[in-house]
């Protein structure tokens, strides 16, 4: 994994030590007490944190020892808190006002200076306690009892009765036949799927259920790490060898070639099962010898990677168990799967923006870019199975969901880590209380909750609310990230001003938010995100926010003028009904704002209500950008506009245009640049057969919604070459676009879903060379086309010839009747 391990102290050990480091520097040389305890400071959190990442190796630690880790990793939230008390006072400024107004400010910072200083004389004291603690338990040295024995959890799985489990049948007859041929050579499946799913119980089935002749058989637990001398010696137990007469440690290389030496000429089925990483299963197959005789294997695993490795890159080598379907479900878990309300779906880039609010997320040498970092650790969280994929676009994973079984592994390691505390009603949140460690992170889940002491909240660094209470934020005071999910008219955040520490800010489900008249308090803000809330103006400080790079805004009045000096956004997301709301608004300065966003790499914006001078504005706006990524036009839709068609090479490292709402004249000539571009929406007025094959050689085209008003009289041909990556071509014209389609061989190799629309009756034509269309699976028909059977019978005749027998689906639109998803439409 891209940047090590992340450990739960280290998410506030490190940048707890960039600050320290920021306290030794010029800017606080006037502060000498302060200054004097950072270095040692600094130097103690290193040690602590070398000694954390060690016991995070370890599974099972003495109960000193996990005091001990336990209170340091507390130590480090108390120290940051202190340090940004202190930063706040010492940048807070000197308003103007009378003698006797700056001198009780001066003694009032005086006082708090003091309070500062003793509290920062007490954190050293700790530290020194915490050292002296690690040298006497001597932390560095310490190892797990050997005679300490914990109980294999899938004990229970390998000796559970056939008939007791559900759903096992299915898979356990596909994996047996892919075993139970005649193929000589040594055969490797490997079972993936997450954790509690299943996997160890349905090879042991496999293991019990094959009859075919084996010399010898073993079933042996690899587990996440392994030592790989008391590994091997199990397997050689499994197989039935003989204990060594010598009681000398023997080396691993002298083990497998023992193994490999009791394992010659023999047909063997052996199971490797929970294999966590490719370094293991290397070792490993060493000692699994190839003599041609039939010999098989099944490694179970949580990670595609050593699936892949394991079966040598073959695909059809790889079962993914699949979770339960629901008639199973409700047998097995009844209340626990079936009907279950809170299994929701959570977006990849939102969580990728919590990781690196929290800190998670660090730069180095190698990773300058966190959102890329934490998309490579979210991948990891996918390919080891931990959490499951929901909305997925052309092997990117864009959402996720988490299985009951994990969340539960997942809460319950935070409880005991202290990471995260839950509170469903007021008993839970009496009781968080009792805890002997602050509460640091709090979702709330409901609306009855009583009153809230302040000290269930004062400490509190993240805050999650899903219901209609929400708490003042007056009761935090180092929160920084605040995520409201409710269902309310209105929400007062005018009180949020005064959280200093502040860096994420999400509403959702609320009518209408009221945001403070300043926010220039809030100076670590990197996330202002009102999801589908409108407010009725923005304070016009936000400029000041430096670090402000994601926003996402519904506005009810005008946009304020000043949105283009915001020069640290990277995500601009703008929703109205209006973008201007009377004649003598400042919209142009608006929109020639826009244009200084030059860090921008996502921008969604309303186009709906633009008139001509104002979309000529933004077309030249948006064709500064150049770093942009992705660009999406929302609203309703446009007249004919070519001031953006007309533009000299914008974009050159897009690779989303979403643009069906501004139309253009013909297909832009830049186009034909846009080498990273992997979806395009494109309308346009007219095209020609020649333009559109400009679209078909962009080499990273993967989706293609083309509309045209207007399409030449000749049949466009598109030939061998064209579209070598795309995989979904949707293509809508007001006049019958069958007669306008013909394929050449070699055509548009990967594409797999065909979808046509028109407004005008079909004239009985199709297109011609679907049959070399080879990886095409289905062909959608919309539009005046969804009125006439026929026309899905001469598709389907003229689809006799292609290998793959795509299906046709034909859409029928039904008078009246807007079913939710169909968009008006019904599949048939």
């Amino acid at each position: 994994m891209a940047g090590g391990i992340v450990t739960v102290a280290s998410g506030v050990i490190n940048p707890l030590i960039g600050k320290l480091t920021t306290l030794m520097g010029d800017e606080y040389k006037k502060f000498k007490g302060v200054r004097k305890q950072a270095p040692f400071l600094q130097k103690e959190l290193n040690a602590m944190n070398a000694a954390l990442h060690k016991l995070e190796l370890i599974d099972e630690i003495d109960p000193t020892v996990k005091d001990w880790r336990d209170d340091v990793r507390e130590m480090p939230y108390d120290m940051e808190n202190c340090i940004d008390d202190f930063i706040r006072q010492s940048r807070a400024d000197n308003a103007k006002g009378g003698f006797i107004k700056k001198t009780a400010r001066c003694i009032k910072k005086l006082r708090e200076r003091i309070r500062i200083a003793h509290q920062m004389e007490d954190l050293k004291t700790l530290a020194l306690d915490a050292k002296a603690r690690h040298e006497r338990y001597a932390i560095d040295d310490w190892k797990p009892a050997s005679g300490s024995v914990v109980v294999d959890p899938r004990l229970r799985a390998v000796y559970q009765e056939a008939d007791a489990l559900v759903g096992i049948d299915g898979p356990r007859e596909e994996i047996a036949m892919r075993l139970m041929d005649t193929q000589k050579k040594i055969k490797v499946v490997a079972i993936v799927g997450f954790g509690g799913l299943g996997k160890t119980t349905l090879s042991k089935q496999v293991y019990d259920k094959i009859d075919l002749p084996f010399n010898c058989k073993a079933f042996f637990s690899v587990s996440q790490r392994p030592h790989m001398a008391e590994l091997l010696n199990n397997f050689q137990l499994k197989l039935g060898m003989n204990s060594p007469s010598s009681s000398h440690t023997r080396k691993v290389e002298d083990m497998i070639e023992e193994i490999r030496g009791h394992l010659n000429k023999k047909r063997y089925l052996i199971i490797i099962d929970d294999v966590w990483d490719e370094s293991s299963w290397n070792i490993l197959k060493c000692a699994l010898r190839e003599d041609n005789n039939g010999s098989r294997i099944i490694v179970t695993t949580r990670l595609v990677g050593v699936a892949s490795a394991a079966c040598q890159n073959d695909s059809e080598g790889i079962y993914r168990l699949k979770p339960l379907n629901e008639q199973n479900s409700r047998m097995l878990f009844l209340n626990r799967i079936f009907g279950s309300e809170h299994d929701r779906e959570i977006s990849r880039d939102d969580l990728v923006r919590q990781w690196i609010t929290e800190g998670l997320l660090v730069r180095n040498l190698h990773v300058t870019d966190l959102e890329n970092l934490g998309r490579s650790y979210f991948n990891e969280l996918v390919n080891r199975s931990i959490i499951d994929p929901c909305r997925t676009k052309y092997g990117e994973v864009l959402s996720f969901r988490v299985h009951d079984i994990m969340l539960d592994f997942i809460l319950s390691k935070c409880d005991e880590d202290n990471f995260i505390s839950l509170a469903h009603n007021c008993e839970d949140m009496a009781s968080l209380h009792d805890n002997k460690y602050k509460v640091r992170r709090l979702s709330m889940r409901g609306a009855k909750y009583g009153p809230i002491i302040d000290v269930s909240l004062s400490q509190v660094r993240s805050f999650t609310q899903f219901g209609k209470f929400t708490p003042p934020p007056s009761l935090f005071k180092y929160l920084r990230i605040f995520r409201i999910e409710g269902f309310m008219e209105s929400l007062d955040l005018t009180a949020i001003g005064e959280l200093f520490q502040l860096r994420y800010l999400y509403v959702s489900g609320i009518d209408s938010v009221q945001l403070p008249a300043e926010l220039q308090g809030l100076v670590y803000l990197g996330t202002l995100d009102l999801h589908d809330a409108q407010i009725k103006s923005m304070p016009s400080d936000i400029v000041s926010l430096s670090r402000l790079s994601y926003l996402r805004i519904w506005m009810e009045t005008e946009l304020p003028e000043f949105i283009g000096n915001i020069k640290s956004l990277r995500s601009l997301m703008i929703y109205r009904n209006k973008l201007t709301s009377d004649p003598l608004s400042n919209s142009m300065k608006v929109i020639i704002g826009l244009g200084e966003l030059t860090n921008l790499r996502e921008l969604k914006i309303d186009v709906g209500s633009l008139e001509k001078p104002e979309r000529d504005a933004l077309a030249c706006s948006i064709g500064k950008l150049s770093n942009l990524k992705n660009l999406r036009f929302i609203g309703y839709p446009n007249e004919d506009n070519n001031q953006l068609g007309s533009l000299s090479k914008p974009f050159q490292n897009i690779e989303q245009f979403h643009g069906p709402l501004w139309k253009f004249c013909r297909v832009p000539v830049w186009m034909g640049g846009l080498h990273y571009l992997r979806i395009l929406e494109l309308s346009v007025e007219e095209t020609s057969t020649e333009e559109f094959h400009v679209l078909g050689e962009l080499p990273s085209l993967l989706e293609l919604k083309f509309r045209s008003s207007h399409i030449p009289k000749e049949r466009a041909v598109l030939g061998t070459g064209l579209f070598p990556v795309l995989e979904d071509f949707n293509f809508w014209s007001i006049e019958d676009v069958t007669a306008y389609l013909r394929f050449d061989e070699g055509a548009m190799p990967n594409v797999r879903t065909l979808a046509l629309h028109n407004k005008e009756e079909w004239d009985g034509s199709i297109p011609v060379g679907m049959e070399y269309l080879l990886c095409l699976e289905k062909i959608q028909l919309h539009g005046a086309y969804s009125g006439d059977d026929a026309i899905v019978s001469a598709f389907r005749s003229a689809l006799l010839v292609h290998p793959n027998r795509p299906s046709v689906q034909h859409w029928r639109r039904e008078k009246g009747s807007f079913p939710a998803g169909c968009g008006g439409f019904i599949m048939q």
